[in-house]
């Protein structure tokens, strides 16, 4: 059987092709992938802004901050293509007010529009209130539903419908366009050197294995 020799040097010199064309290889897919990031940070930075611009444009008052209203009358404008009647509309905005003052007086930022959704209204709050008239249906059929089915009569409904939030997400907002733009670039630049440091310890992880194989061959 014929044994073929292969000097120290030319394995060191093979096993380093090897290892730099392995690299190489990874090095292109981590970058390529960071550039397909780096687009959709991009994207989202021009979609969002595009949409608060036709937001504007569509309206000529602007969008409410949900993290710096000072009382509950400010976010009434807000609620009006869902609640014409100014009884819901003040009484909607009374207890989202106080939603919102709490979540502030313990240190907490309303994440989204959204978190609307989980509020509700006590039904004894809508039986006290004569001038009511949207929570007073919803509350009626709520407790017709409850009977028919044999249920206990309700004791809250919510204060926004799933509908509600859809049409009202647009009146409000929960950060500044500033606040929303350093946020995008803070995070970014939070990628881009953490991809950076991620090169550079391979890098180094390449160099270190290349000392330790050179002093074995």
């Amino acid at each position: 059987m014929a044994v073929t020799f292969t000097a120290a040097a030319e394995r060191d010199a093979s096993w380093r092709r090897a290892r730099l064309a392995g690299v190489a290889v990874g090095d292109l897919l981590l970058a390529a992938t960071s550039g397909v990031v780096a687009l959709m940070l991009a994207l989202t930075y021009a979609g969002r802004f595009a949409a608060l611009e036709r937001s504007d444009r569509a309206s000529h008052d602007a969008p409410i901050n949900l993290n710096a209203v000072e009382r509950a009358a400010a976010l009434e404008p807000g609620l009006a293509s869902v609640m014409p009647d100014t009884g819901d509309r003040e009484l909607a905005a009374r207890e989202w007010f106080r939603m919102l003052a709490s979540s502030r007086d313990s240190g907490q930022v309303v994440p989204n529009v959204g978190a609307a959704a989980r509020l509700t209204v006590a039904a004894a709050e809508i039986d006290r209130n004569p001038q009511l008239d949207l929570f007073a249906r919803r509350l009626a059929a709520a407790r017709e539903a409850a009977a028919a089915a044999g249920r206990p009569a309700p004791a809250a409904v919510p204060l926004f419908t799933a509908a509600d939030i859809a049409a009202i997400k647009r009146a409000f907002v929960v950060r500044t366009r500033a606040q929303f733009r350093n946020q995008l670039l803070t995070w970014g630049l939070l990628y881009i050197i953490t991809f950076l440091g991620m090169m550079g310890v391979g890098y180094q992880t390449g160099k270190a294995l290349d000392r330790h194989f050179s002093t074995i061959y």
